[in-house]
């Protein structure tokens, strides 16, 4: 009988080792989120993340995260792995009324979650071409799909500018329309996230396999129209500037769907069983001190969103591994190493137990799965983007990379400063002049990226008529 029980406890543990063995994925994105916006790193004390702080305490915090300098071609780089030189997609964003899109010959994150046995669904901003329907979320490896195909829009209305004044409804539900205006127009958009995924967790069958759920916030992108006024009062009504006070309170509204996600983990018994990822898209579009944009803070980087300058580019982030996931994401650590947004593609697909690489073109994402459980070295060289089309004065950046402590920027005029971005995180001391044989190296280094970029994508507006709906239209 001891043998028998003993053989059973064995088979039990050999079950329960296998049902452990492939985690549950939720992917939190926010959109233009401040490097000081949140908890962890905020030092004026005018924003409210509880959720987040809890997540980040208790899982692993990436404080040396890096993402592309603008929405497209971050979200490009996290669904395939790879640089955005690779498939176009380095330069700008995709305009609701512009004919292209992530390359079809591209393995998406979704799709190799979903060809390992994963349910997938995405509630939130897509923002990766939708002019053809095979460029839709459904059709590039997602099962359920909540949100909105474009760039950005009306909060509460979910319209989203052709031109200067006409503007069309995106919204969707599975990619379609139905009910839509009836149920979603002048419903603020955290709440039918909240919802959205709250749903997707609660009727997850378990006997369907482990979930994939991609949740990319439209807060805190300007915009910033108005917020339900529950989120303006404490403890955010304090914050003397008006517009970042509506910044505070569209992300403690977005806090607020992150609770409800976890608790909804919680209450259906996955939370255990649970790796949670989080991070900006990039930085924010503007100081606390400026005029305009959404009114983040980035503070102390140097820099905005669409520059290659720190603050552009080194975000917010970390992973937080459920009870059964602890021992390869630990709680309660801070890692100072380098991680690349490409990176999540081939760590998190050897997590869920696949090859990265297989039916995926060359990756430049590294599995950093040694680095997160044993803080070993995976990353020393990071290729911050080569965006050949200037998009403004205000954009100076042109190229950068970085290689061990040390980052080298090319301006647009073809000038180059070289930054100890450890020593001077705030990019103050260019020391190019001091320092050429350094420069050079490094350099060299970028340079031959540069030479791998294939041309971008972009194409000019082919859409001349105002949509009521934006939807496929080719």
């Amino acid at each position: 009988m001891g043998g028998v029980s003993l053989l059973v406890l064995a088979c039990v543990f050999v079950a329960q080792t296998l049902a452990q063995s492939k985690p549950h994925i939720v992917f939190l994105l926010l959109d233009d989120l401040g490097y000081n916006d949140v908890g962890w790193h905020n030092h004026f004390n005018d924003v409210l993340t509880p959720a987040l702080d809890s997540l980040a305490r208790n899982g692993t915090i990436l404080e040396h995260f890096y993402t592309q300098p603008i929405c497209t071609p971050t979200r490009a780089a996290l669904m395939t792995g790879r640089y955005p030189i690779r498939n176009g997609m380095q330069h700008a964003t995709i305009a609701n009324s512009s004919p292209w899109g992530l390359p079809l010959n591209e393995t998406l994150l979704s799709d190799k979650l979903k060809s390992l046995g994963y349910a997938t669904a995405i509630v939130g901003k897509w923002h990766l071409g939708f002019f053809k329907e095979e460029y839709l979320p459904l059709k590039r490896g997602f099962d359920q799909q909540v949100g909105y195909y474009g760039g950005n829009e009306n909060y509460f209305f979910h319209h989203a500018p052709f031109d200067a004044v006409k503007v069309g409804l995106d919204w969707h539900r599975n990619e379609t329309e139905e009910g839509v205006v009836e149920n979603d127009v002048g419903v603020y958009s955290a709440f039918l996230y909240s919802k959205g995924a709250v749903d997707v967790i609660m009727n997850h069958d378990a006997n369907r396999g482990p979930l994939f759920l991609y949740v990319p916030f439209q807060a805190v992108h300007s915009p910033l129209n108005d917020v339900p006024p529950s989120y303006c009062m404490n403890p955010v009504q304090f914050v003397t500037n008006s517009s970042r006070r509506l910044n505070a309170a569209h992300l403690w509204c977005a806090d607020d769907v992150v609770r409800n996600i976890t608790k909804a983990l919680e209450a259906k018994g996955m939370l255990d069983d649970t790796v949670i990822v989080f991070q900006s898209d990039n930085g924010a579009e503007h100081f606390y001190s400026g005029g305009g944009g959404n009114y983040g803070s980035n503070y102390p980087l140097r820099g905005i969103k669409r520059q290659m300058f720190e603050g552009g580019v080194r975000v917010a982030s970390f992973i937080f591994g459920g009870k059964n996931f602890r021992k390869i994401i630990p709680a309660g650590e801070i890692r100072g190493g380098l991680f690349h947004v490409t990176d999540w593609l081939p760590t998190l697909v050897t997590l869920a137990g696949g090859d990265p690489q297989k039916g995926s073109l060359p990756l430049d994402g590294l599995n950093q799965l040694p680095f997160l459980s044993e803080n070993k070295t995976v990353r020393t060289e990071i290729f911050h983007n080569y965006d050949p089309e200037l998009m403004g004065s205000n954009i100076p950046t042109q190229a950068a990379v970085r290689v061990g402590d040390w980052k080298l920027i090319q301006f647009y005029n073809k000038t180059l400063m070289l930054f100890n971005v450890i020593d001077d995180q705030t990019e103050s001391v260019d020391l190019a002049a001091k320092m050429p044989d350094k420069v050079k190296e490094l350099n060299a280094t970028m340079q031959k990226y540069i030479s791998e970029a294939v041309p971008i994508n972009n194409k000019p507006a082919d859409l001349h008529q105002t949509p009521k709906i934006w939807k496929p239209w080719h």
